[in-house]
């Protein structure tokens, strides 16, 4: 049940993760001239009408209390970069600029967020089914419930009739250029340290269901340090599609892991983890040579939209490799194989519960 009220510790620890999601905003998209000029305001709780404001007078940034207690920490930031931005324009625009007029869109384009203001958030306690108005989503999702058929070979075939859907689907979109839609979308937890099975498991996500991956910095108000978790990009239905997947096959890891207790250590589950999604990675290959011999990675490449959509949403971009080390080769084998059984199937859905343990300890 949720808290009707935060604790002293909790309302400081969520004060503190505003103050530092405010600075993580205003230092990533201002300019150091800006920056010297855009003071960090004060944070409020409050219980109020609308899911957030900035008063100028008192330079004060107010959260709406229950907003906080019943949605996501992402939904949190969404919230606080729009204030963010009513912020901007009293400073450097003028008090008498209309509270949703021309310069506040202007200053929106600048922090990368939607000017609407009546965006509909799901809360935690709402499951977030895979569903959309889109026909072919609602077709994929239709194979993806055959999949859950006894009948093995039935099932096999409505995955990769799912697989192929998906596949053609973006082919065609991206060489007619047809006008998309990106979203964004943050998949995992947030964490102060990512094992490597979750990086194998987001680029394979990326890699085979048109969508980008990014790590970001984000705040952990449960330990009250800064962490960091993944997004995707790409168009409304590969987002959806792709978290879905995902989602799937990190339920099936840990399924299947329980069915191994002969590996006992972290790390052997980190093996077996990577040989999963390896075998599944080598299955949806095969199927990709036989249905267009390159064309999907060719294809990936020329998705000029989607190369503009990440060069605007992060304009400042840095990559970096991890290292290698010594693997669990049985563990591996034995998650291999369990990955080239794998057919996704409808079912799964995610409510986000990690994301939302700060609220209700």
């Amino acid at each position: 049940m949720l808290l009707n009220h935060l604790n002293e510790e909790l309302e400081r620890r969520i004060l503190s993760g505003l103050n530092w999601e405010w600075e993580q905003v205003a230092t990533y998209y201002l300019s150091s001239k800006e920056l010297k000029q855009f003071k960090c305001p004060l944070f409020a709780l409050k219980q109020m009408t609308s899911l957030g404001s900035w008063d100028s007078e008192r330079r004060t940034i107010a959260i709406n209390r229950e907003f906080i207690l019943s949605h996501r920490w992402e939904y949190v930031v969404e919230v606080l970069t729009h204030e963010i931005a009513h912020q901007y324009v009293s400073m450097f625009m003028g008090h008498d600029e209309r509270p949703h007029g021309t310069g506040f869109r202007r200053a929106c384009e600048l922090f990368r967020i939607k000017p609407n203001a009546t965006v509909r958030y799901k809360k935690n306690s709402e499951e977030e089914p895979v569903e959309s108005q889109d026909r072919i989503v609602a077709k994929i999702h239709k194979l993806f419930a055959l999949g859950q058929s006894d009948n093995k070979n039935e099932a096999e075939t409505a995955m990769l009739k799912a697989q192929s859907l998906i596949h053609y689907y973006n082919i065609d979109l991206i060489e007619t250029q047809q006008k998309q839609n990106y979203a964004t979308r943050r998949i995992g937890e947030c964490k102060l340290r990512h094992n490597r099975e979750e990086y194998a498991l987001v680029n394979f996500i990326a890699e085979f269901y048109f969508v980008r991956s990014i790590l970001i910095r984000s705040y952990l108000v449960n330990r009250a340090k800064s962490g960091s978790v993944f997004e995707l990009s790409g168009s409304q239905a590969n987002v959806e599609i792709a978290h879905y997947v995902y989602d799937f096959i990190r339920q099936y890891i840990d399924r299947c892991w329980k069915l191994h207790p002969e590996f006992s250590r972290q790390q052997h589950k980190t093996d077996f983890a990577l040989g999963i999604i390896a075998g599944f990675k080598d299955k949806v290959t095969i199927q990709h040579q036989h249905d267009d011999s390159g064309t999907t990675a060719l294809v990936r490449r020329s998705d000029l939209q989607l190369q503009s959509y990440m060069k605007y949403r992060y304009p400042r971009l840095v990559t970096r490799r991890g290292g290698s080390r010594q693997e669990n080769q049985a563990a591996r084998q034995a998650g291999y194989k369990k990955g080239q059984a794998m057919i996704v199937n409808k079912g799964v859905t995610s409510t986000n519960k990690a994301q939302s343990r700060f609220l209700t300890e």
